[in-house]
């Protein structure tokens, strides 16, 4: 018999999809925040903060472990403008408002 995968609690280990994301937009607050004379300053500027993450984040695999991570998955999604079809961020929105029990 299958077994449904259980949420996340606070005895386990926490969710590295929201993790990642935590850090890909911290990432992009140091990035936007430094001052740039050249365009290789801010290549490099690029590569040290939010480059790592953003890789990452494209070569993802696994499940979001936690409600919360689904949630943000989703936020950052439409956050980043990743749906090219009409309907993608409002269907996505529903589903952020399921999840968050609204």
């Amino acid at each position: 018999m299958k077994t449904a995968m259980k949420p996340n609690r606070t005895n386990e280990a926490p969710d590295q999809l929201l993790a990642l994301i935590a850090a890909y937009r911290a990432g992009m607050r140091e990035f936007a925040s430094l001052p740039f004379s050249t365009r290789e300053e801010e290549d490099a500027a690029e590569e040290r903060t939010v480059a790592p993450h953003s890789r990452a984040l494209k070569n993802w695999t696994g499940p979001a472990t936690s409600r919360q991570g689904a949630i943000e998955a989703l936020k950052f999604m439409i956050e980043e403008d990743m749906f090219n079809d009409m309907a993608g961020k409002p269907l996505a929105r529903a589903v952020i408002a399921f999840l968050e029990g609204h």
